[in-house]
């Protein structure tokens, strides 16, 4: 037996389909005549786990179709092609509840400890045959399983901002950016001062999986707690861009990361756990002046600023979604973890979290809202 499967790319893994894509195809059969019954199946599942609670499955869809079968004595044979189309639903119902048909989920590139979360949809076809051995007959039944991605197709409503300076972007357009402003406070007895942070993202609140987010930073606080925070070799001094990645264990100076936060919740049991994961990654470029030598400030008045983009890694293919059960959000943080210090820490952890979405295509430039929007 040959699966064709209609509108497919040659270079895709598995078969994609839109909201409420039509899965269409053929099967050739390869004899015919031994063939007893054909019958196709799609279902979608959404399968949860979180260890020390319990697990959950949830159908969220299933469509079935018997393609042909020979009837008791008849002399009829299977036709050697078998045409057949399925149309997977916008919406499934969950305990009275209406939800939006959630899309393909597989995070195998996140190390979710614990936690185990899956959307899947399995398009399933059940032959049975007749097998003829010498002078003995038997019917034999097989099923074969494909696994195809359901990818809803959205566009964001707004661009991304083009600029040349993100400085001058936010005096001559200040609508389209959005200022976080938060605060790494010191501990008690500490001889350092807070330092005020602020963070400026766009305000559009929806992007495409492969844009580039730009975003700009802005510290101040006294001139010996800035030093303490940036010592001379500090990698954020310097006027390359520095990639999101991990600090060496013993480093000095404050470890500054903006990055795409993924939580995921699960409800098992009337119970709610929550895991957070990293699903992007950004680079930062200091803006000069960064030698504190020679700013010409006073020294209870020190600003540093940055600016940089932060995206998501190539393997997502999905933004968030809810179905009850699982709810899925992402958000773009900045994350500010104090120096290391072999005696008591004077400065503590800041994290800025700001909610997005994330959708499958880029913004077009035609002035209406685009149809596949939610």
């Amino acid at each position: 037996m040959v699966l064709t499967l209609h509108g497919q790319a040659d270079d895709v893994r598995n078969p994609i389909y839109d909201r409420r894509g039509l899965i269409a195809g053929e099967l050739e059969m390869k004899r015919p005549e031994r063939v007893l019954a054909v019958s196709v199946k799609l279902e979608g599942r959404v399968t949860m786990s979180v260890a020390g609670v319990g697990a959950k499955m949830m159908r969220t869809m299933e469509h079935q179709a018997v393609l042909w079968a020979k009837e008791e004595g008849s002399q009829r044979r299977c036709p050697g092609t078998l045409l057949f189309s399925l149309r997977l639903p916008s919406k499934f119902v969950e305990d009275d509840e209406t939800w939006k048909l959630p899309p393909s989920f597989e995070p195998d590139f996140i190390n979710v400890n614990t936690m185990f979360v899956r959307s899947t949809y399995i398009l399933s076809i059940s032959l049975r045959k007749l097998v003829n051995y010498r002078l003995v007959s038997w019917t034999k039944s097989k099923m074969y399983n494909v696994l195809v991605e359901h990818r809803p197709q959205n566009r964001p409503t707004r661009p991304v901002p083009l600029f040349d300076s993100i400085c001058s972007s936010v005096k001559s357009l200040p609508d389209d950016w959005v200022q976080l402003v938060s605060r790494m406070e010191v501990t008690p007895g500490s001889r350092l001062r807070p330092v005020q942070c602020q963070f400026l993202v766009p305000s559009n609140p929806t992007y495409c999986l492969s844009d580039a987010i730009p975003f700009h930073i802005q510290l101040s606080s006294s001139l010996g707690t800035i030093r303490e925070l940036f010592p001379p070799s500090s990698q954020f001094l310097q006027p390359r861009q520095t990639q999101d990645k991990k600090q060496k264990a013993m480093r000095r100076g404050v470890a500054m990361r903006v990055y795409i936060a993924r939580e995921i919740m699960v409800a098992i049991r009337g119970k709610k756990v929550y895991r957070t994961v990293a699903i992007g990654s950004g680079t930062v470029k200091a803006i000069p002046p960064t030698d504190l030598g020679r700013i010409s400030v006073p020294p209870e008045d020190v600003c540093l600023e940055w600016e940089g983009e932060v995206k998501c890694w190539d393997q997502v293919t999905c933004g968030g979604f809810n179905v009850g059960c699982l709810n899925v959000k992402d958000y773009i943080v900045l994350a500010l973890t104090p120096p290391l210090s072999k005696t008591y820490p004077e400065l503590v952890e800041l994290q800025i979290a700001h909610p997005v979405k994330f959708v499958t295509e880029p913004w077009l430039e035609n002035g209406t809202m685009h149809p596949r929007d939610y």
